[in-house]
């Protein structure tokens, strides 16, 4: 099946987010430079930043806090939007993709409820997004990123209905405490991660 240009490019993006970007923030988090949403958000930011860069992709643009909504007091504002501009120079600029981003110690579920909850509703909004993404970094003894995951489907069910809207909000949930292996030590990152956290509070 023939795609053009922008379907093209659409996939690419998709696929690099879907498949490439989890691995590249659980490196992240393993080298201790996750330690807040700000961190996660500027990691997130720099891994897109330099895909587009080596892909050359002229119309796509990554917005961050980017507020979404006609009135002021109903507008929600997404932590990353992907927007492509159809003309080279000039013309109408659309949200493609959706970022939410959320870090806390451990898992929260009211944390992700409140998250999921903001793209169900740009989701109902926005007919034309292609896709949302919620990426959740998280320090969990107890969960693993895939149990993690289970738990983010049981809360985006909650709020979507349908299969369709469902499919439109993939989690890539970061776990890298059961990941942690040599030359690493487990203990002493955990002490490093706590002292570098306590000394950002």
């Amino acid at each position: 099946m023939y795609m053009g240009k922008y379907q093209t490019e659409r996939e690419k993006i998709r696929k690099f987010i879907e498949s490439k970007l989890g691995k590249r923030l659980r490196e992240d988090q393993e080298d201790l430079k996750i330690l807040s949403e700000g961190d996660l958000q500027s990691c997130v930011y720099h891994h897109l930043s330099d895909f587009f860069k080596k892909k050359k992709f002229s119309r796509w643009f990554i917005l961050n806090k980017l507020p979404m909504g006609k009135k002021q007091d109903t507008k929600k504002i997404p932590d990353i939007v992907i927007a492509r501009m159809d003309g080279e120079q000039t013309g109408n600029v659309r949200p493609i993709f959706l970022i939410e981003l959320k870090e806390t110690e451990k898992y929260k579920e009211k944390a992700v409820e409140q998250d999921i909850r903001k793209l169900a509703g740009l989701i109902q909004k926005y007919k034309k997004l292609k896709a949302c993404f919620f990426v959740y970094s998280v320090y969990d003894d107890k969960l693993n990123s895939e149990e993690i995951l289970e738990k983010i489907k049981v809360v985006r069910d909650k709020y979507l209905e349908r299969n369709q809207k469902r499919s439109k909000i993939f989690s890539i949930p970061i776990n890298a405490v059961h990941e942690i292996k040599p030359p690493h030590s487990l203990d002493i990152w955990r002490k490093k991660r706590q002292k570098l956290r306590k000394f950002r509070q």
